[in-house]
């Protein structure tokens, strides 16, 4: 419908040019099939029990991807524990659709908010065993 008005518009010539670069009436598009979901991406930090306090920054930094339920949700500074699967994802900043840089992300599927019951390190139970074992 919209290229029938289009070209309805151009003389003759440009008609047959433009033509050219349409999409044939087979062709459609399934935007019934789309879904837009609000991520945002995270940058996460292991934290470590302190002498000085009860927790200090680790030395690890990961990329953590939350989606539309967990956005704007918790504020900078936060202890949480993540509940969370890595996966192979873009670079978040690639600039050009032909980038085939990757990174390991954390793909977040739950958080549990730590800052008020744990208020020491004993509070919180510490593994580096993973979940499925």
């Amino acid at each position: 419908m919209c290229a029938e008005r289009y070209l309805a518009g151009l003389a003759q010539e440009e008609r047959e040019m433009a033509m050219r670069f349409l999409p044939r009436s087979k062709y459609r598009m399934n935007d019934e099939e789309l879904r837009y979901i609000d991520v945002q991406y995270l940058s996460v930090m292991d934290v470590v029990p302190d002498g000085d306090g009860p927790w200090s920054i680790g030395q690890h930094v990961w990329t953590a991807v939350v989606d539309e339920d967990f956005v704007d949700e918790y504020p900078v500074g936060s202890l949480v524990r993540l509940h969370a699967t890595v996966h192979v994802d873009h670079l978040p900043e690639r600039t050009f659709d032909k980038d085939t840089r990757r990174v390991m992300i954390l793909r977040v599927e739950g958080i549990e908010m730590l800052d008020e019951p744990a208020t020491h390190f004993d509070d919180v139970t510490w593994t580096s065993e993973p979940s499925w074992r």
